[in-house]
């Protein structure tokens, strides 16, 4: 029986630009020197590779699937989930070269429900607020008519109620 290594995320890429990321939980995503980052041993391009990828948000569900969302310059970008302690990473439909994801968020009364925000960087500056009630496998676009926003249009799904998952 062949031994499962622990993978970690590369600890200096995990942050929002204000150099702190949002969860509710308290996770460690690296191990000492040495250890591999996530996903590092998958070839360069392979769908589900992060390692060497700006993680720009993460978040641990009530089952204890992470999820991240990247934002990194010059790829693309996308919201992924692992069911695996971060060993492998899945794509969840969100695929864009032009959009950086912000946020993503857990609802802790119903798994399966998952807000995720991004901006559009190229082109019109345009903010994204994501659901889907199905691990990620539909996403509807929540409408933000009448939000004000600034120079940079951006929304950041913070926090979800504990009890009610309609409540961000």
């Amino acid at each position: 029986m062949q031994s499962r290594q622990k993978m970690c995320l590369q600890p200096a890429w995990i942050g929002s630009s204000g150099g702190s990321w949002h969860t509710p939980h308290t996770v460690v995503l690296c191990a000492a020197a040495g250890r591999p980052t996530a996903t590092a041993d998958l070839p360069a391009g392979a769908p589900g590779r992060v390692a060497e990828t700006w993680v720009d948000a993460l978040d641990i569900g009530p089952t204890g699937d992470v999820w991240i969302a990247t934002a990194d310059g010059g790829k693309s970008n996308d919201i992924y989930r692992s069911t695996d302690n971060g060993v492998s990473f899945e794509s969840r439909g969100k695929l864009s070269r032009s959009i950086w994801w912000k946020s993503v968020a857990i609802a802790p009364s119903r798994a399966q429900r998952v807000y995720a925000t991004g901006y559009q960087v190229a082109g019109t500056p345009t903010a994204y607020f994501e659901i889907t009630d199905d691990d990620g496998a539909h996403w509807a676009e929540s409408p933000l008519a009448g939000v004000q926003f600034g120079r940079m249009p951006q929304v950041l799904a913070l926090g979800i109620d504990r009890t009610n998952p309609d409540v961000v």
